[in-house]
């Protein structure tokens, strides 16, 4: 895959290079260390995306990128309050960003959870020196998407 100038090479493919694995939650952690491997911190978050959404559509799994997450809130319907940038296997939420403090961007995710009504995500920060700095993996409860409904 060629990045402007920059060109990401392995030895085969990086469904080939891993063994096959049923357990989305490590291929989701996989594909992250393989792009953070391979390109290193620093990068425009939408190089880290792209790459991303490759990695993952090579471990045969189903995903969805740029999710919209719906919130309701009493009579206002708010089609895209937020978005996943991916969700894999109708169970993970998955977000990359490139910076921001580590604890708001633990509530972040857990809040695209309780949005999404899905019980495990993870946040990857890849403008980290060392990128397992930069892994956040929640759970939640399971619960419904959210929709906030204040009325007494």
């Amino acid at each position: 895959m060629a990045l402007g100038g920059l060109k990401m090479v392995s030895n085969g493919s990086a469904a080939q290079q891993r063994a096959p694995s049923l357990d989305p939650a490590k291929h989701v952690a996989q594909a992250a260390l393989h792009v953070y491997h391979a390109l290193g911190g620093g990068m425009d978050v939408d190089i880290y995306r792209q790459c991303m959404a490759e990695e993952l559509k090579q471990g045969l799994m189903a995903v969805e990128q740029d999710v919209a997450l719906p919130l309701i809130y009493r009579d206002l319907k708010l089609d895209r309050a937020a978005s996943a940038d991916f969700i894999v296997s109708d169970s993970i939420v998955v977000l990359i960003r490139t910076g921001g403090d580590m604890k708001e961007r633990e509530l972040e995710l857990r809040s695209l959870l309780r949005l999404s009504g899905k019980e495990e995500g993870y946040l990857f920060n890849f403008r980290v020196p060392d990128i397992r700095k930069g892994i956040l993996h929640a759970r939640i409860k399971a619960q419904p998407a959210m929709q906030a409904d204040n009325t007494q």
